[in-house]
């Protein structure tokens, strides 16, 4: 049997799934969507005490981001009222899906691509409720084959990926959950073994 502690993270994970499953009778898209977002920033602050979450947009060499769902910033960094980041302020940035799809995942890794060239310490990639796509197809772009003898994924160690500049994918779907993270070799780790929640609350520490 799980040990204590294992069994709160299955418990959180689960509440977190059935967030999903309750706030459907929300008809309203933008109003269901950003509570699906607020739980998840909740979730974080309530964990990790020392991680403030934001949302807003980026500027950056008289640029600016898209909208983004959730910033986290360096410390002791000067803050505004009015959520815009100067990019050398940012440590994280992720979208979060209810589904998502492959294009969710070009266009972030597109976001990054562009921050990284002014600031290469942002860190960042995607969050899902549920997987809009063929889970094998998807891992496939990030050099993983799925094994049928032994019912288990195969990194193929790919010295290049198609979203070349994304550092998480995760997946909170019950039927496809995972964490996919970049290492300090820049190749990526696959892992399924369930429940994520701990290992994805500590990208945040």
């Amino acid at each position: 049997m799980d040990n204590i502690l294992e069994q709160i993270d299955l418990y959180k994970e689960k509440v977190l799934q059935y967030h999903y499953e309750v706030s459907s009778i929300i008809e309203h898209n933008l109003t269901k969507g950003l509570l699906r977002e607020q739980y998840i920033k909740d979730l974080i602050e309530k964990d990790m005490p020392n991680t403030k979450t934001y949302s807003g947009i980026i500027v950056y060499n008289n640029k600016q981001s898209p909208q983004t769902d959730l910033i986290t910033l360096n410390d002791n960094c000067n803050l505004n009222n009015i959520n815009i980041f100067d990019i050398n302020n940012v440590k994280n940035i992720f979208e979060i899906k209810s589904k998502m799809q492959t294009k969710h995942i070009k266009t972030i890794n597109n976001t990054l691509k562009e921050l990284k060239f002014t600031n290469p310490n942002i860190k960042g990639g995607i969050i899902c409720y549920k997987l809009d796509c063929n889970e094998s197809n998807l891992l496939k772009k990030f050099g993983f084959t799925f094994d049928k003898d032994i019912k288990s994924y195969i990194n193929n160690e790919k010295d290049f990926y198609e979203f070349s500049s994304i550092d998480y994918i995760i997946s909170f779907d019950s039927d496809n959950e995972f964490i996919l993270s970049r290492d300090i070799s820049n190749r990526f780790v696959l892992d399924k073994k369930k429940p994520i929640i701990s290992k994805f609350l500590m990208i945040f520490k």
